[in-house]
């Protein structure tokens, strides 16, 4: 969930940016040929998934994990929930991918909202890093470390990525953050590319 909102705002900053940038006519006798009246669009169950690849020769992987962590700070479950409609036993959480491609020094980021059931009392205890970092059994995750200040996600990748250690031929490390009841969960494992 974290991952959508932070891919949410990174591109909203590109647009913003690329807004911005574009010179309009100032002439103001040209009107409006449409007047889009938005406001009763129902954007009820609409999930966003946010994929962008990044240079890894321009940016380092500090760099984007400070931008990650950066994001996370400013993510709404509750209007993230309104917006997709969840009924009140669901929560919005925002799972982000950061999939590194040393070979290609390339990092490609995917936010995806996402919604579960809110816990009970009486729900199971995930057992394994697989199913504590969203995954199925054997998918190869690890839990690097749960953060309960978005200031620690960084610091958990570049150690995570140390942890993990150098990909072989055909590797690429593989991160997600999950969002949890209070703070976010950093996970990290190997994976073809």
């Amino acid at each position: 969930m974290k991952q959508k909102k932070i891919l949410l705002l990174v591109s909203l900053v590109v647009f913003m940016t690329t807004f911005s940038s574009c010179e309009f006519n100032k002439d103001s006798s040209v009107k409006s040929k449409t007047d889009l009246d938005l406001s009763k669009l129902d954007l009820s169950g609409l999930q966003m998934d946010f994929t962008r690849v990044i240079d890894l020769n321009k940016y380092s992987l500090e760099d984007i994990a400070k931008e990650l962590q950066a994001t996370l700070k400013e993510v709404d479950y509750e209007k993230m929930a309104q917006r997709m409609g969840l009924a009140e036993n669901m929560e919005a959480y925002l799972e982000i991918n950061l999939l590194v491609n040393e070979k290609k020094q390339t990092a490609t980021f995917i936010a995806t909202e996402q919604s579960r059931e809110k816990p009970k009392p009486n729900n199971r205890v995930l057992q394994t890093d697989d199913e504590k970092c969203g995954g199925e059994n054997g998918d190869g995750w690890s839990v690097l470390d749960n953060c309960f200040s978005p200031d620690c996600v960084a610091e958990a990748i570049l150690a995570g990525a140390d942890q993990l250690g150098e990909p072989g031929n055909g590797e690429c490390l593989d991160f997600r953050v999950v969002g949890l009841l209070v703070g976010v969960r950093v996970c990290g494992r190997k994976i073809e590319c």
